[in-house]
């Protein structure tokens, strides 16, 4: 697949996953940063193909056990590919996106996998086409060795393992922020909150500079607003971010308008119900250029509601009773599970068939890392079925597109946080809990092995699950409609009630 323009592109399956929910988002008519995509193989395929390079792979294969000689070959390999050239097709769609497509303006270049945090050096504010063919080759570098890497030891394809890159056009931006089609920190309301500073995004700015508002989900009305304290600001220069001092009489002025805050709710509610999952919304504006830069999924505290009741918890799953669960550090690093599970195991002396669960699994990004992971080092889940803990409405959505599902041994559903992320609040009544469940059951195989966490739930619910919902599922499309006809009924119901 060479270079293309995302509003080029008409299957979004060819996209990394976070890259889709942005086309997705650009197919509704939402203003989108222009953006290029660089799949791996554009970036690295036919130099693989190189007969020197063909050799070193040889050469590091044949010493599986000796991490001085691998570690030698790759750093061969790295070398060798930072001399080498862009290729004259890719070079020239660059140089022609960046001039017809990019504006000719400010850009960035991000991993098209998740690895942002594991880069060198953030690659943003370029200008000009030489600054940006030498970024691409610096950042291409960082993916190839962290494509070595991640295909130790040798037993799959290292495209498998490679990520491509995206340019993005980057706003001089008079002002940015993001909004929340749940509120981050109070999940229960009933609002989209919107951020908002001066200038572009820094790490420096801190919170205190933000402004906070908040959108009412059915009416699209501001109801809340909390203006913050600004004394500076970020603009972009070339490479860098200029540093400027606010107006004493411009400190304490509200960023956005209302009719913006209306505006930019209006465009997170669009993506959120089409992707149907919670999300962030990352926006630029400069003077009337709105750009969406960024959406991803969001994920939000587990709010319980108090109670003097006895919590009920109970596992429902296959008949084997014993089950271990990995530490939730795996959430920062996916890639790394494997090492996470093979640790438990051998603390904890486990005997084969015991069942692993990984606790909240929040996107089909995690899913597919995990199962990477577990792949990339040979642990067969023969040996420790593996159950992945589903917390999101959205990921439940979108398993019908996930092609690798029958590599675990099944799905389990955290009931709670499925319905805390879906676009109602989390009081749902025991008769609404059945009505969602009664959907469930009549589309799912009875002949299925059941999975299910059920925790702060009413005991006749529970005892309806238990005896009667399977969850290892490849979840049909009619499923996830008759969910969501569920939950937009249910929200319409809310919203003609409140005042």
């Amino acid at each position: 697949m060479p270079a293309v323009l995302l509003d080029h592109i008409v299957d979004s399956s060819v996209l990394p996953i976070h890259l889709r929910l942005l086309h997705l988002a650009q197919s509704l008519g939402i203003p989108i940063a222009p953006t290029l995509y660089i799949p791996p193989e554009s970036l690295f395929a036919s130099f693989l193909v190189q007969k020197n390079i063909a050799a070193l792979l040889e050469e590091r294969a044949n010493n599986k056990s000796d991490p001085a000689a691998i570690r030698l070959a790759e750093a061969k390999m790295t070398h060798l590919f930072q001399n080498e050239p862009l290729s004259a097709s890719l070079t020239k769609m660059i140089h022609e996106a960046y001039h017809q497509n990019l504006q000719r303006s400010f850009v960035r270049l991000l991993p098209a996998r998740n690895t942002r945090e594991t880069l060198l050096q953030l690659y943003e504010n370029i200008t000009g086409d030489n600054n940006l063919l030498e970024s691409i080759q610096f950042l291409a570098s960082e993916l190839f060795e962290q494509m070595l890497i991640g295909n130790r030891p040798a037993t799959t394809s290292l495209l498998a393992h490679a990520s491509g890159l995206y340019i993005q056009t980057q706003l001089p931006a008079t002002s940015s922020g993001a909004v929340f089609s749940k509120h981050p920190k109070e999940p229960e309301k009933n609002v989209f909150a919107i951020s908002a500073r001066l200038g572009v995004r820094s790490d420096n700015l801190p919170e205190t500079h933000l402004d906070w508002y908040d959108v009412h989900k059915s009416t699209l009305k501001e109801i809340a607003v909390r203006v913050g304290k600004k004394t500076n600001y970020y603009t972009r220069s070339a490479d860098s971010l200029e540093k400027k001092a606010v107006a004493t009489k411009q400190q304490e002025q509200r960023i956005l308008s209302k009719e913006q805050t209306t505006l930019l709710a209006t465009l997170a509610g669009k993506v959120s119900r089409k992707a149907f999952i919670p999300l962030t919304m990352e926006w630029e504006l400069q003077k009337k250029t709105l750009q969406i830069t960024a959406i991803t999924e969001l994920s939000t505290p587990h709010v319980v509601k108090k109670s003097n009741t006895q919590t009920l918890t109970t596992v429902v799953a296959p008949d084997d009773a014993s089950w271990e669960q990995i530490d939730l550090v795996w959430k920062s690093q996916p890639e790394n599970s494997a090492f996470l599970i093979r640790e438990l195991a051998d603390h904890r002396h486990l005997p084969p068939k015991t069942n692993i669960r990984i606790p909240q699994v929040t996107s089909l990004h995690e899913l597919e890392a995990i199962r990477q992971s577990l792949l990339e080092n040979q642990i067969q889940h023969q040996n420790w079925p593996i159950w992945p803990e589903i917390t999101s409405a959205g990921t439940l959505h979108l398993l019908k597109e996930y092609t690798s599902l029958n590599f675990f041994s099944g799905i389990l559903l955290d009931v709670p946080r499925l319905l805390q992320s879906l676009f109602v609040t989390p009081t749902w009544s025991e008769k609404e809990h059945a009505i969602l469940f009664a959907i469930i059951e009549s589309h799912v195989p009875t002949h299925i092995h059941r999975g299910l966490i059920l925790e702060e739930m009413p005991s006749n619910t529970a005892l309806h699950i238990r005896n009667s919902v399977y969850t290892h599922v490849h979840v049909p499309s009619h499923l996830a409609q008759s969910m969501q006809v569920l939950v937009s009924d249910l929200e319409v119901q809310r919203w003609n009630t409140l005042p």
